[in-house]
């Protein structure tokens, strides 16, 4: 079932290209922000990749791309996620060690590490990485973006505009083999 589900964010590429290509030749927005959870990372980092000419000819970037438990691979993310910089003001990852569903995934699924799923902390150029290990309230962890108030908050300061993680409240600095991370206290 799971594997079936990675066919159809495939099948969805051209869909959200259209509505991309529509954003820009058909409105007047000047921003538009991305939250994107588990396997829609996949779909949304492919599709940006191939979009990316497109946004640049234009001189268009998007506002915050917010990378919610991301469920691809972590060498497939460090291909793709030069293209956040590029397009998005600022890039945010948030990833846990209790995220049941991304283990699940990482384990019996893939047998790969997943970008959203520590250990090891996925850490790329050009996107700040916060680990919320500390902050998950539900059984399957899977939510943690949508249903722990410090999460919550943190991504309300992204989408605000404060970017830079060193500013925001409840984020220390940590580190890791592949660079700096943050991470979120409670």
């Amino acid at each position: 079932m799971y594997p079936h589900d990675a066919d159809n964010v495939e099948n969805s590429k051209p869909a959200l290209t259209q509505f991309l290509d529509t954003l820009l030749t058909k409105t007047s927005l000047t921003r538009v922000n991305f939250i994107v959870h588990s396997m829609g990372n996949r779909l949304v980092a492919r599709t940006l990749e191939s979009v990316a000419p497109l946004f640049q000819a234009k001189g268009v970037k998007l506002g915050a791309i917010i990378l919610a438990a991301p469920d691809i691979n972590v060498d497939t993310f460090k291909q793709l996620a030069n293209v956040y910089p590029l397009l998005s003001l600022s890039t945010t990852m948030y990833v846990s060690e209790a995220d049941k569903a991304l283990a699940l995934s990482h384990r019996l699924v893939w047998n790969s590490p997943r970008a959203g799923f520590t250990p090891p902390i996925t850490v790329v150029p050009g996107v700040h990485t916060i680990e919320a290990t500390d902050v998950d309230v539900s059984w399957l962890g899977h939510g943690y973006y949508a249903a722990a108030a410090p999460v919550l908050y943190d991504i309300l300061q992204v989408l605000r505009g404060d970017t830079d993680p060193a500013k925001r409240p409840r984020l220390r600095l940590a580190n890791s083999p592949d660079g700096n991370y943050w991470q979120l206290t409670p």
